[in-house]
């Protein structure tokens, strides 16, 4: 079935059930232009909620089929096209399974727990023993996408290495994009001895590496660490304020900010400091970019390292706490430096990963279904 010819009198639905995060914010970025472009139908089962893993296994094994089928039969007029996002319960959804229009699976990532290798070595005995309690999930998952007439959309080259090796697809890359204009200064914001991480706060983020890289750095010139999180492993961050206390550097975490005080700690900052354990992305970096931000980042730590060169600030292929801090030391001492990347990485943010680059290039996955 082809969609080529697809119109405003078209109905395109939408699943998600999306946690708070970088994948929401893209998916309201698509909505928004697809709503442009045709009758755009939204759906969830964002109201179930667990109260324990026994109860999370039977919503996911026993109710979600029902509901999902429910979903699928309940359309007046039949949709042109699904575009299925994450489910935090399921990951795929079950609804590909019960249309045989078109379908698109945007994949932010897929589940790591079971397919990344240095994320199951990070996982302690009580994930590890959770992950085992959940492995009907792991073959619900990868039975939703046997569902023939589905198109898999991946953010990354990185991604589409691990999503095709672990579901047997040929997948679609669309790199994320972002709404550039959002980080535009307005005013003068005055920039603070603060460097920025952003992401859930968890040890997949390797904070605590950054931490000690922050130690290292001439006392003179030491910034504060400020995290920001959509979320956050209590035990962990708790962990964090110890070291960061031990080690004696400055932390702040705010965990679950607005976009817009979000984008005020990204402008009041000196530059971004990321290092993650095999981001499948990170549109994190992209945001720094808007913001002006020189990127200080882990050559080998996902996705967004595949955009990314020397033009952008410091790119390195270590995980040397002394060798991260001297490179940082003598970024820090050059003002022309800090504004040559920033300068850069604005121009290069607004030419290549926009939100309408993106959404372009999914409407043209669209059509060539």
């Amino acid at each position: 079935m082809s969609i080529r010819n697809i119109n405003e009198k078209d109905i395109i639905v939408c699943y998600s059930n999306l946690p708070t995060g970088g994948a929401s914010e893209l998916y309201k970025l698509n909505i928004g232009y697809l709503g442009k472009k045709a009758k755009v139908i939204e759906i969830t089962d964002s109201k179930l909620h667990p109260k324990n893993i026994i109860n999370y296994l039977f919503i996911c094994l026993l109710e979600l089929p029902k509901l999902h089928r429910m979903l699928a039969n309940g359309f007046k007029e039949k949709p042109k096209v699904l575009i299925g996002y994450h489910s935090w319960l399921t990951k795929s959804p079950y609804i590909f399974r019960y249309l045989s229009i078109p379908k698109i699976y945007i994949c932010q990532e897929l589940m790591r727990e079971y397919y990344d290798s240095i994320h199951i070595i990070n996982q302690n005995i009580i994930e590890r023993l959770i992950n085992f309690i959940r492995l009907p999930i792991k073959y619900v998952d990868r039975k939703n996408l046997k569902s023939s007439n589905l198109t898999v959309v991946v953010n990354s080259s990185f991604s589409k290495a691990m999503v095709d090796k672990a579901y047997h697809v040929s997948s679609t890359v669309i790199y994320p994009g972002i709404n550039t204009a959002l980080y535009k200064v307005k005013g003068l914001i005055k920039k603070r001895n603060q460097i920025i991480s952003v992401g859930a706060i968890s040890k997949l983020k390797r904070y605590n590496f950054i931490l000690h890289v922050i130690s290292k750095i001439n006392r003179s010139i030491r910034p504060k660490l400020v995290i920001v999180g959509n979320g956050a492993d209590i035990e962990y961050l708790n962990s964090l304020k110890k070291l960061a206390i031990k080690l004696e550097v400055l932390l702040d975490c705010k965990i679950n900010l607005s976009r817009s005080l979000l984008i005020k700690e990204y402008l009041m900052s000196k530059f971004l400091i990321y290092a993650p354990v095999n981001e499948p992305f990170g549109i994190v970096v992209e945001e720094a970019m808007a913001a002006r931000l020189p990127l200080v980042v882990y050559q080998n730590g996902g996705g967004y390292a595949e955009i990314l060169s020397k033009e952008n600030g410091l790119i390195i292929n270590n995980l040397s706490t002394k060798k991260w801090a001297n490179q940082i030391e003598k970024l820090l001492s050059n003002q022309k430096l800090l504004e040559q990347y920033g300068k850069y990485n604005v121009s290069y943010v607004n030419k290549k990963y926009t939100a309408k680059i993106m959404n372009d290039n999914l409407w043209k996955t669209i059509q060539s279904i």
